[in-house]
């Protein structure tokens, strides 16, 4: 794709590399997506559209279970949903959000280096962001016309692996 670099750095964690792409993007705003997450044709649109207001640090999309066929997957499409409802709720009502997503996640480069970019030392660096995100004074918001398909692990024991770390990184 015309205006697309390829940037080659040792693996030193998808933190880093958020970081080094974040430095090296020449545009206002960090667009951030999984890797086992498909877009729906107009969502990096949609996302953008809140940053019409300058208080708006960040948005996080509607993320859908892509994979819905055996009971664990079924369940966290239902879990799926549930969360995209709290999330869509708080950001309509209170005009700020309460959940974050960075499998599918726009960030304002500015607010991203005011608030020193991602940190290296918590296994979820996108809930992290939202938190310093808030206590820089700017909000975060649920885009729900922002789609995000995403595959949730199909295994009690991945489902479970999955948790631990986003747990152990809330913690942190």
């Amino acid at each position: 794709y015309k205006g697309v670099i390829l940037l080659c750095q040792d693996h030193k964690g998808k933190s880093e590399a958020l970081n080094t792409g974040t430095s090296r993007a020449s545009h206002n705003f960090i667009f951030t997506v999984d890797a086992d997450t498909v877009l729906d044709k107009n969502c990096v649109k949609e996302m953008v559209k809140p940053f019409m207001d300058e208080r708006v640090g960040a948005t996080t999309g509607t993320s859908r279970v892509r994979n819905n066929k055996n009971l664990v997957e079924i369940f966290q499409n239902v879990e799926y949903h549930y969360n995209n409802l709290i999330r869509n709720s708080f950001s309509q009502v209170f005009k700020n959000g309460i959940w974050f997503f960075g499998a599918l996640a726009c960030y304002r480069k500015t607010v991203l280096h005011a608030v020193g970019l991602f940190k290296k030392d918590t296994l979820t660096e996108d809930m992290d962001m939202a938190l310093e995100i808030k206590k820089a004074g700017y909000r975060t918001l649920h885009v729900s016309s922002a789609v995000g398909y995403t595959t949730v692990p199909d295994t009690l024991r991945s489902l479970y692996a999955q948790r631990s770390r986003w747990w152990i990184g809330v913690l942190q």
